[in-house]
């Protein structure tokens, strides 16, 4: 669960080495019934837009991180995400250590806080689409 990753999930509620960020905001078996029980669908099709069930949380999420202040130094990288469903922008990338993943490039801080996210799709990414006149020459 983020940048604190104990081996079993009790642990983030357990008396010893609870959390109190997380174990004040809901339960343990509230936690465990959303998680089992969260399935979003939506059956309407966005050709352009591959992430479009999930494309209502990635947004919230993404809003709400736009909302921290930045920190000074920060670095623009990419993340893998393992998966194995069924969806139209899972890749498989060779040499690494889960060959069948979503690519998302990040805007992280030093501290680990993520403030941008950006899945790879593939030809219809939504890039910005002058990466000179935005970002200079590094941009390109």
């Amino acid at each position: 669960m983020g940048i604190l990753k104990f081996p079993r999930l009790r642990q983030y509620w357990h008396t010893l080495t609870c959390i109190p960020t997380i174990s004040e905001t809901m339960t343990r078996s509230r936690f465990t019934n959303l998680r089992n029980n969260l399935h979003l669908v939506n059956n309407k099709l966005d050709n352009n837009d591959r992430i479009w069930k999930v494309r209502p949380i990635a947004d919230l999420f993404t809003n709400r991180s736009k909302m921290l202040e930045l920190e000074q130094n920060t670095c623009i990288d990419e993340q893998m995400i393992p998966f194995k469903g069924k969806i139209n922008i899972k890749q498989y990338i060779k040499n690494k250590p889960s060959p069948l993943v979503i690519k998302c490039y990040l805007l992280c801080g030093a501290s680990g806080i993520m403030y941008d996210l950006i899945v790879y799709q593939g030809r219809i990414t939504p890039w910005i689409h002058k990466p000179l006149e935005a970002f200079g020459i590094i941009g390109q």
